[in-house]
């Protein structure tokens, strides 16, 4: 999707000035994206729930605590390969963690005219 037209035609362009900036749209990249921000809160709840149960003493049985860092390894591991598919897409360390905790804004790709 077209961002935004620098110049039309006809305009006079000095040689490395963008022309247009493109907003790319890919529906595999923004469901990795969700489901990363989806398991990054899901470890904050489940790590939240572990303290709990931790703090509540020998009230809770050792199953349950297992279970919850059963699940916390789970979700750490599905948030790991979420990363890397965004690595494999060329994604920053910077702009994945923006993703983490929704600080990422969709990043333009300008086309700029030829260097002379």
């Amino acid at each position: 999707m077209v961002n935004a037209i620098e110049h039309v035609p006809g305009d006079t362009v000095r040689p490395g000035e963008v022309l247009f900036a493109l907003r790319l749209l890919s529906e595999t990249r923004h469901q990795t994206q969700t489901e990363l921000f989806k398991a990054n809160q899901e470890i904050k709840l489940t790590q939240a729930t572990r303290s709990r149960l931790s703090a509540s003493g020998n009230v809770v049985p050792e199953v349950r605590l297992i279970e919850v860092d059963n699940q916390l390894a789970r979700l750490e591991i599905a948030a790991k390969a979420y990363r890397q598919e965004l690595i494999a897409r060329g994604f920053t360390s910077e702009r994945i963690a923006g993703v983490m905790y929704q600080t990422a804004r969709s990043k333009k790709n300008e086309v700029y005219t030829a260097m002379a």
